[in-house]
């Protein structure tokens, strides 16, 4: 969800170049040794606030300096109401090892003095990152439509060696949240972000889209699987070949079933497609999604449909609370949630099944 960085640049290159010369004081380096510089990247700051370092040390690396990501929890106003990174780095460290292409190794900073908070580090991984309008984004329009469907295809393998990445009897069974066969602390866990982001008064139409998907919620589910939570072609770094390179973005992580993830996926993609007026003319269709990873999976997809319009509800929470913050970033009154575009959307798919 796009935002802004509100930290100061300058206190953080200063902080940053003394907690990596800590890091490297073993191979002789000091703080004056090393340069720094640093620079926002603009898609972060409700979600995450994500900047951009350099180091250079002189004598050692000026040919080709250290590209980094420093990534912290949100200094402002943020989307979540808290931000467990040592559980990002859990599952991302986990789904690595299973083959899931991540942004590492990464580094976790539990110690807040250096920079009033945790942290993450990871090495900057250099290629292409569709737009949120696939449809729209440049590299994907020139691309040919071959090209386009191996981007469709990769990513839908990613998404499925995600969910087959193993859980059980490690860390990952604590660190993430959920439960086993049920989609009541799901439900649950939205009730109170909605609670939390309205100030405990969520918009009308918003609960009531709500009350409908826990009024319906399907209770024959299957085994959980690991989550990745944002599933979106932006949050995958592709290579020139068109091959996914990095996964990103997991603070949206939990277990449950899969159909969360990739229903997350489906309804988002089609949500965008009817405000775009058209789609990638080289990627999967629905039914040929659904197809392809009821294979991968080794089962039926149950109850789909509710899972999108579910999917569409959770969209239109986080739509409306980034609107919420922009308008306060800007001094203005929010917009009615009336007439927000993803709500309505989601409120006519639950006509649609009424």
């Amino acid at each position: 969800m796009a935002g802004v960085v509100t930290r100061d640049l300058t206190e953080v290159r200063h902080a940053f170049r003394a907690w990596w010369a800590g890091r490297s004081a073993a191979q002789g380096i000091a703080a004056d040794d090393v340069e720094v510089e640093v620079s926002s990247y603009a898609g972060g700051g409700y979600s995450n606030e994500i900047i951009f370092v350099t180091i250079t040390i002189p004598d050692r690396n000026a040919d080709q300096p250290e590209r980094l990501v420093l990534r912290l929890p949100p200094a402002g106003p943020a989307l979540f109401p808290t931000y467990d990174l040592a559980m990002q780095v859990a599952v991302q460290t986990q789904a690595s090892a299973h083959g899931v292409p991540v942004a590492g190794p990464i580094i976790f900073e539990p110690n807040t003095t250096w920079l009033g908070t945790e942290f993450l580090v990871m090495p900057l991984v250099e290629g292409h990152c569709p737009g949120e309008a696939p449809a729209l984004d440049p590299w994907l329009t020139a691309a040919t439509v071959t090209q386009q469907r191996a981007v469709h295809e990769g990513f839908l393998d990613v998404v499925a060696r995600i969910h087959t990445t193993p859980w059980r009897d490690r860390a990952l069974s604590t660190l993430l949240r959920g439960a086993d066969r049920s989609l009541a602390s799901e439900l649950k866990w939205w009730d109170h972000l909605l609670d939390w982001a309205f100030d405990g008064e969520p918009p009308t139409q918003l609960t009531t889209a709500f009350d409908w998907c826990r009024e319906h919620a399907p209770t024959d589910l299957p085994e959980p699987s690991v989550l990745w939570g944002d599933v979106r072609l932006g949050n995958v770094i592709f290579d020139d070949d068109f091959t996914p390179v990095a996964v990103l973005d997991w603070e949206m992580a939990s277990r449950g079933p899969a159909e969360l993830d990739l229903a997350w996926f489906t309804a988002l993609e089609t949500m965008t497609e009817h405000f775009v007026g058209h789609g990638v003319h080289g990627f999967l269709t629905r039914d040929e999604i659904i197809a392809r990873q009821e294979e991968q999976l080794g089962r039926t997809l149950v109850a789909f449909r509710w899972f999108e319009v579910f999917a569409m509800c959770r969209s239109s929470a986080l739509n409306l609370r980034a609107d919420r913050l922009d308008s306060q970033r800007r001094g203005k009154p929010p917009r009615p949630a009336e007439g927000n575009a993803v709500l309505t959307y989601a409120t006519e798919a639950i006509r649609a099944l009424s």
